[in-house]
């Protein structure tokens, strides 16, 4: 067992076993309470939660310091294997911040229209949302790795259907 401590909470334990939840942690997905740029990787080191990062000039969100003044809401509604989804509800422009690691194959979409999605905190993903209610869709685009994948699998077949017939051929009782 650990120490009691304002930034761990122990959710689970039995014997030999515990389980803890970091209090500190930031969220999986978040819209951010502001934007910053960033040069270099050290700037991080001091980054709040909350923040965007963005590695390139873009333009500023205005959000009010005080977040009680914001009615946003996010919500996740799909998360699967290369694709997620999440349904917003906004009276101002946004910026959603996803802890999951930027690709430049992730592509997002805003009510089914292409938006770009920008590197964000060093190395997730961050999409501008306008004011409205909406539907997010983030999903990976592996167009590029099927030539690949065709290949492997012709390849494995070719593979599995020559070990076969050498196995018969020459394993087959009969033969000798």
């Amino acid at each position: 067992a650990l120490p009691a401590s304002k930034n761990i909470k122990l959710l689970s334990s039995g014997l030999q076993f515990y389980l803890y939840q970091n209090l500190n942690a930031w969220p999986y997905y978040y819209l951010a309470d502001r934007i910053e740029t960033i040069n270099d990787m050290k700037e991080l080191y001091k980054a709040e939660k909350g923040v965007a990062y963005l590695w390139k000039d873009s333009e500023k969100l205005n959000f009010s310091d005080n977040k009680t003044e914001r009615k946003s809401l996010i919500k996740l509604s799909n998360f699967d294997f290369g694709e997620i989804e999440f349904r917003s509800s906004s009276d101002n422009e946004e910026f959603l911040v996803v802890l999951d690691a930027w690709h430049p194959y992730w592509r997002a979409q805003v009510d089914d229209n292409p938006v770009e999605v920008l590197k964000t905190n060093g190395v997730f993903k961050g999409v501008f949302v306008p004011a409205g209610k909406h539907v997010i869709r983030l999903y990976f685009d592996n167009k590029s790795y099927r030539p690949g994948i065709w290949i492997s699998l012709f390849s494995w077949v070719l593979f599995l259907g020559a070990w076969a017939r050498l196995s018969l051929k020459y394993f087959n009782p009969s033969h000798n």
